[in-house]
């Protein structure tokens, strides 16, 4: 292992234990780690809903220039009863 050759690495493996085995650390360090998974996945939600506002707007450009709605499905990936919405 590593740390047995490197003494900053074992000082490093030595505070993680130390931390470890505090219950409290560990339910704060638990907390900002579920705070950050949510913070991820409210942005790749933000993500998402921006793609798919950005694919209707495309096809709703496409469609006031009269292209037909199979071209628009197969480009934008919309299905044809959505881009009929738009």
């Amino acid at each position: 292992m590593i740390a047995a050759t490197n003494p900053e690495i074992q000082e490093a493996v030595d505070i993680l234990y130390e931390i470890s085995a505090d219950e409290k650390v560990r339910a704060e360090y638990n907390a900002r780690q579920k705070a950050w998974m949510d913070r991820q996945s409210q942005f790749d939600g933000y993500f998402k809903e921006g793609k798919a506002e950005g694919k209707a707007e495309d096809a709703r450009n496409l469609k006031a220039l009269g292209v037909s709605t199979d071209i628009i499905a197969k480009a934008i990936g919309l299905s044809p009863e959505e881009i009929a919405k738009l």
